[in-house]
């Protein structure tokens, strides 16, 4: 006996089926702010064309009265393109969005210049997904991939038109806090003042631009690298795989030693750990337990990965580590569990280059 699908598939599936799993690009407002050199509320009026006119001005130098063609705005003339979708949760208990759709009478545009002086969106990926807000009813809207697969469609930001606009502004002044920092003339003072920022995990555009003022802070910035990628009290460490890779781009006498360290305090940690079954995804004994072990495990192979681009006379001192970690996870099975071949795989290219 068969059944027809589609009746099925509309109850579970009432905006469409599933698509293949695709990162999508989504509105995030500090994003945005941080690429921006303009932030403008404009308005289409009653055609929606991509001509718009600013009424006000947030960032820059824009004033009101400025009238902007921006193309990618002209694919939400069609009132389907402006449908607010509403999110899983409001879906799960049949509500609808607060909006049935939005109407472009006020928009938050993100821009940047080009080489004219122009003003255009800082990013035009599909149709400005990631450079546009709309403010309807006192809330803010933008293209937001909620799950994966599932597409961007717009949806509530969570945010009032008043608080987007408060992220923008703190956004901006962290940004030209940094470059404020970046102009410090001594090494170790810069360092110092933009430390705190590298663990800014949550916004990983604040935390990279900071690594890179690191970065470019000679031996004061490898130092501080070195101590970040070795303190295992850090509650996350995946702070430290980004700083393993910052200190990759110091010359080999600089990042070895630190490399080396890390890989040792890794074998001894893999070689006494107690893993519970299945110890990728298990919470035992706790949630904490389980994202450590995950940090390490990325710490490990950031390590493995930055030794595996250096020249094969420079990875002498830290054979003897490689090879014992790659005898490690072939004899402990429990290790290979969650299909991580990643230390099997980095470990058996450094030791190849090594033998050529």
């Amino acid at each position: 006996m068969t059944f027809p699908l589609g009746p099925l598939l509309a109850v579970f599936f009432p905006f469409g089926a599933p698509s293949a799993p695709e990162l999508r690009v989504s509105f995030r407002v500090d994003a945005a702010a941080w690429a921006a050199t303009d932030v403008v509320v404009v308005t289409e009026g009653e055609v929606v064309d991509g001509r718009v006119e600013v009424v006000e001005s947030w960032l820059g130098d824009a004033e009101p009265g400025t009238e902007l063609t921006i193309d990618a705005l002209a694919h939400y003339g069609s009132e389907e393109h402006r449908e607010v979708v509403p999110s899983p949760y409001q879906m799960a208990k049949r509500e609808r969005a607060p909006v049935g759709r939005v109407t472009g009478h006020r928009m938050v545009l993100f821009l940047d210049r080009d080489s004219d002086g122009a003003l255009r969106l800082v990013d035009t990926v599909d149709n400005g997904a990631k450079s546009v807000a709309w403010l309807e009813a006192g809330l803010a809207f933008g293209r937001i991939q909620m799950m994966n697969p599932g597409g961007n469609g717009i949806r509530p930001t969570g945010t009032t038109a008043v608080e987007l606009r408060e992220q923008a502004e703190r956004t901006v002044a962290l940004r030209d806090a940094l470059g404020l920092i970046e102009a410090f003339p001594d090494p170790l003072t810069r360092v110092m003042a933009v430390a705190p920022h590298c663990h800014e995990d949550g916004r990983l555009f604040l935390q990279e631009r900071a690594f890179e003022i690191i970065a470019a802070s000679g031996p004061s910035g490898a130092g501080y690298l070195r101590s970040v990628a070795l303190d295992e009290r850090q509650p996350n460490l995946n702070i430290a795989s980004r700083a393993i890779r910052t200190l990759a781009q110091f010359s080999p006498e600089t990042s070895v030693p630190t490399l080396l360290q890390v890989l040792e305090n890794e074998l001894e940690y893999w070689t006494k750990v107690e893993l519970p079954e299945s110890w990728w995804s298990a919470t035992e004994p706790s949630h904490q337990a389980r994202d450590y072990r995950r940090s390490r495990y990325g710490r490990m192979t950031a390590a493995l990965r930055a030794l595996n681009e250096l020249n094969k006379q420079d990875l002498s001192p830290t054979l003897t580590t490689v090879s014992a970690l790659k005898s490690l996870w072939e004899t402990r099975p429990e290790l290979l569990e969650i299909s991580n071949s990643n230390v099997l795989r980095l470990s058996h290219h450094i030791l190849t280059k090594a033998d050529k």
